[in-house]
């Protein structure tokens, strides 16, 4: 975003793009090698220019440092999740991802009896007012 919104204030013509090192073909390169270069220019970067430096992180691959404020994050996640439409083929391979798996976070776990008591109370509370809703004027014949 700090970006953004210097390209904005400053325009376009103020920016460069320069390739700093050339590490290798991307199928020879290691995820690892990668990030060892890109923290040697980021610790140059920050003892250079300091807080002149567009970049909040300090630490190559890591988030560390940035914090969302809580409000922006929610909204921001909101507007992004807005009308998303997932391809049947994404829907299926979620749904086979997360099926009793390793990466479903409920695997090994089960609800305790009186946890399953209140969900199924309140799926009842919800069909019933879904009822009220579509037809309040037959409350009396439930």
């Amino acid at each position: 975003m700090r970006i953004y919104r210097s390209i904005l204030k400053h325009g376009h013509q103020s920016f460069y793009l320069i390739i700093l090192e050339v590490v290798g073909e991307s199928a020879s390169v290691s995820k690892a090698q990668c990030l060892d270069r890109e923290q040697f220019y980021l610790d140059w970067a920050f003892k250079t220019y300091g807080l002149l430096v567009l970049n909040y992180l300090r630490e190559a691959g890591s988030s560390l440092g940035f914090k969302h404020s809580e409000k922006h994050s929610k909204e921001f996640l909101a507007i992004i999740a807005t009308g998303r439409k997932h391809y049947e083929e994404t829907k299926r391979k979620l749904s086979e991802m997360f099926k009793g798996g390793e990466l479903n976070p409920f695997s090994g776990k089960s609800h305790k009896a009186e946890t399953i008591a209140q969900m199924r109370e309140k799926k009842s509370e919800n069909i019933t007012q879904c009822i009220i809703k579509k037809n309040p004027q037959n409350l009396l014949d439930i």
